[in-house]
């Protein structure tokens, strides 16, 4: 049995050992690795149990989220008198993370800047004790002995109505517009705050840590895809990481992806139906760094959507041009978006294969491989010129 006060709680544990590059460095700092060591599990049961001690709510229905490394509910309250509704994502963090109670504070704060600036972003709700996430301590009992126990920082937001943005079939050229737009818009709203805990170079998902993930070269299957991946991170060391500290920089998203991009359908007619953002979610990878690395990293991930090869010029330059009308992009940035959407592409595709390997049970860490591997092979074939050439009406 596994307990938490009342309820029953479960981990799931991995063996692994330490990977190391030829110049003596742990790969990606032994950070994967104690990441999904760490990594909670629990029941909607035991969740239940939780909200109701910590938030006073009762669930009356509750279902489980997909991710990487920490533990996501969606829940739906009887009690529909709060003025954020009764609709809620629960969130419970790993271990790992759970450390920085500091990097929590920053979080909450990006996030109430966000919803001053209206854009629509979960936030926290305050628990029984006022406060925004708290530390908890589970214990895994077996036959009344602690085999293990943990602190997890644990968090209710707000929920954001809508679609996953890689759920939608022909998506217009507007929508990778307003994309763009509202990640510079994103940007814009953190300007001006500073937070220690945002300055995470060493962050497994910085895309700087794109290099390192050669050491997971061995995971790929084809050799096709071995050989294009050293040539990406090859063209990355010398084109991008030379000029690394001349790029403009301040707190990004880190993650505004196909599956973080939240829309509805629009209620304007048309022949085919059209969608419009209606949020954007997680914010588990903000960091300090350069802009174009969250606009070269996002570009990537809408290579994954409903797309058609030949429209990827079309929809870099609308996605681009959508950014452009809030924040000006340094042309020599912008001539290197398609080396950074490139090792976005490898790094995510490489740690996906990492990660697998130390837990083949969690088939989400491969979504991205299917269609990311080819997005790989179109994206490599493309210019810069390819996107400045073609026409952005607005």
């Amino acid at each position: 049995m596994y307990r938490f006060g009342t309820g029953k709680l479960s981990f799931r544990i991995f063996r692994m050992t330490t990977t190391t590059i030829s110049n003596g460095h742990d790969v990606l700092a032994n950070a994967s690795q104690e990441r999904l060591n760490s990594i909670p599990f629990t029941t909607a049961d035991d969740a239940k149990d939780i909200i109701k001690r910590l938030y006073n709510m009762n669930v009356i229905d509750i279902k489980k989220f997909d991710s990487y490394e920490d533990l996501n509910f969606y829940i739906k309250t009887d009690n529909n008198s709060t003025r954020h509704g009764n609709e809620f994502v629960f969130k419970i963090s790993n271990t790992q993370l759970s450390l920085d109670k500091k990097l929590f504070d920053a979080q909450s704060e990006l996030l109430f800047r966000l919803k001053e600036a209206g854009i629509s972003a979960p936030v926290p709700f305050r628990d029984v004790n006022g406060q925004h996430f708290s530390l908890q301590h589970l214990q895994n009992i077996n036959d009344d002995v602690v085999v293990m126990e943990g602190n997890y920082m644990v968090r209710l937001l707000t929920y954001i109505p809508g679609e996953r943005l890689v759920t939608v079939k022909n998506i217009s050229l507007d929508l990778f517009y307003d994309v763009g737009k509202i990640l510079a818009q994103i940007h814009n709203a953190w300007k001006g705050y500073e937070h220690p805990s945002l300055i995470r170079e060493d962050f497994e998902w910085h895309l700087r840590s794109a290099v390192h993930t050669r050491a997971y070269a061995h995971l790929v299957k084809e050799q096709w895809q071995r050989d294009i991946s050293e040539a990406v991170l090859n063209k990355f060391e010398a084109e991008v990481l030379p000029v690394y500290d001349n790029l403009t920089r301040g707190i990004i998203h880190g993650d505004l992806n196909e599956l973080n991009i939240l829309v509805t359908p629009s209620n304007v007619p048309t022949s085919q139906q059209r969608y419009m953002l209606s949020g954007v979610i997680d914010f588990g990878d903000t960091t300090v760094s350069p802009y174009i690395f969250d606009v070269s990293i996002s570009l990537a991930y809408m290579m994954l959507t409903d797309i058609e090869e030949s429209s990827i010029p079309s929809i870099c330059k609308w996605f681009l041009s959508g950014y452009g009308s809030v924040s000006k992009i340094p042309d020599f940035e912008v001539n290197m978006v398609v080396t950074m959407m490139c090792a976005r592409l490898v790094q995510s595709l490489l740690m996906g294969l990492y990660y697998h390997s130390m837990d083949p049970t969690n088939t989400y860490i491969l979504c991205s491989q299917k269609r990311g591997w080819q997005a790989l092979k179109n994206v490599w074939k493309l210019s810069i010129d390819d996107i400045k050439t073609v026409a952005c009406p607005k």
